[in-house]
């Protein structure tokens, strides 16, 4: 009897041990939803991911994301104006809608509630904390990725065979 109790003993705490550490990574990355989306991110500078259950590239994307708020955490006690979110575009399709998002998944920047730019740089967590570092660095100054210019239309796009 006493080993069968015990074995409940340690499979509970196993249990509050894996719901405090979930509840840490949670804390790490705020949850949007239509309902408090505009109040967190009408002040100070937000990054938010914009992410559908489904999308493979969002499911490859969340670890770094969680890593990455995870590696920032000391940069937003130093910074509290700082927030890391995210938003379920298939539960939450009106603000996804309202910001344009035709893919995931989506970064954007936010600032004093405007939407600056789109993040296009890499996604894993290395990327995304020197991205932000440096922008604290530079009193939340951002320099937007540059963006790939289009072909010259006068230039040929295929050598003559």
């Amino acid at each position: 009897m006493a080993t069968n109790t015990n074995a409940h003993v340690l499979a509970a705490i196993v249990l509050v041990l894996a719901l405090a550490a979930s509840c840490a990574t949670a804390q790490n990355v705020v949850e949007l939803a239509s309902g408090n989306f505009t109040t967190t991110v009408a002040t100070g500078t937000s990054m938010v991911l914009f992410y559908s259950p489904w999308c493979p590239h969002c499911k490859r994307a969340a670890p770094a994301y969680r890593n990455f708020a995870r590696k920032t955490k000391a940069l937003r006690k130093d910074h509290p104006g700082f927030t890391i979110a995210q938003i379920n575009c298939e539960a939450n399709e009106e603000t996804c809608d309202t910001h344009a998002i035709e893919g995931y998944p989506t970064f954007l920047i936010f600032q004093e509630g405007k939407a600056l730019f789109e993040y296009d740089g890499e996604t894993d967590s290395d990327s995304l904390t020197t991205f932000v570092t440096d922008a604290a660095k530079k009193g939340w100054k951002f320099t937007p990725h540059a963006a790939a210019a289009p072909p010259d239309a006068a230039a040929p796009v295929h050598e003559d065979l």
